[in-house]
């Protein structure tokens, strides 16, 4: 009896080394895997952090203090991100959730959003992504992503990519590969929360106009503009519903959703080779501004 009471006892010291055990490895796992991402993907972003954890029960791994860096000119920080939660699920799936998003603007663009009555300071994004990923294919299955600024707006996107290139690539390799992926379908929607009217409103101000004439030109110089880059019959019904779209969320901001749809998978490169209409015939364009449908 002593000793199954000693076994008792013993089990939970066990589970709970076991689970020390595991967390350590998965941790060092996850060091690894973002020391490899900046050194494989190096032309696409670096990612550096201020602690992380690892928790083997929910297939885990929480990021505090993270800076994105994109490469330019000169590798400067993108973005600041107090909290990202990453899950892994078998076989490729993959959950990224990001609180605490802070771009980091130039002071020009500071300026900017402090004259449409937003502190930069106190800016905070929240960023959500659901994908399936497959490097040894180049297929990337985009579920849901979710960009939202509270007071600003929300984007989210779709879509499902193949034949994206390979990991270690930069430069031109990089380039010349990236035009071989291709576009098996893909939705992208932006929900306006008061962004685009204190931007138009501004701009108005700035011309000495009141907002809803501004507004009104501005919509009509894009519709004109649209007209006149088309070199056909059809392009010039696609440019005229693209700007009685663009013109319809303008004076009305709410929800703009634009859809490709291409029958099969469509390199980047070929869209080069064809005209505006063309390649919105290709890829079946839709287009939809407040639920109302412009395109096809």
């Amino acid at each position: 009896m002593r000793k199954l009471t000693i076994a008792l006892a013993i089990l939970p010291l066990l589970a709970f080394a076991i689970y020390l055990g595991a967390g350590w490895m998965m941790q060092n796992q996850a060091e690894k895997a973002v020391a490899s991402f900046n050194q494989t993907y190096p032309a696409l972003a670096k990612v550096e952090y201020d602690s992380l954890d690892a928790s083997p029960f929910s297939r885990s791994v929480t990021l505090h203090g993270v800076d994105l860096k994109i490469p330019g000119n000169a590798m400067r920080t993108t973005a600041f991100v107090e909290t990202a939660v990453i899950t892994l699920s078998p076989p490729d799936r993959i959950a990224v959730d990001c609180t605490g998003v802070r771009p980091n603007m130039p002071a020009w663009m500071e300026h900017r959003f402090r004259q449409m009555e937003y502190d930069p300071a106190f800016i905070r994004m929240q960023l959500n992504l659901e994908a399936a990923y497959d490097p040894e294919e180049g297929r990337l299955d985009l579920d849901a992503a979710r960009l939202e600024a509270p007071g600003m707006g929300l984007l989210e996107l779709g879509a499902k990519l193949r034949e994206l290139p390979a990991g270690g690539l930069q430069g031109g390799q990089l380039a010349a590969q990236a035009a071989f992926t291709q576009i098996a379908q893909a939705e992208i929607a932006y929900t306006d929360h008061g962004l685009t009217q204190k931007r138009l409103a501004l701009a108005a101000k700035e011309n000495n106009l009141d907002p809803a004439v501004y507004t009104d030109r501005l919509a009509d110089i894009a519709s004109q503009s649209l007209l006149e880059m088309a070199q056909s019959q059809q392009g010039r019904q696609i440019a005229q519903a693209t700007g009685e779209a663009l013109s319809a969320f303008l004076r009305d901001p709410g929800t703009l959703r634009l859809g490709l749809d291409p029958d099969q998978p469509t390199p980047l490169m070929e869209l080069a080779l064809f005209p505006p209409a063309q390649i919105a015939r290709h890829l079946n364009l839709s287009l939809h501004v407040n639920q109302k449908r412009y395109l096809p």
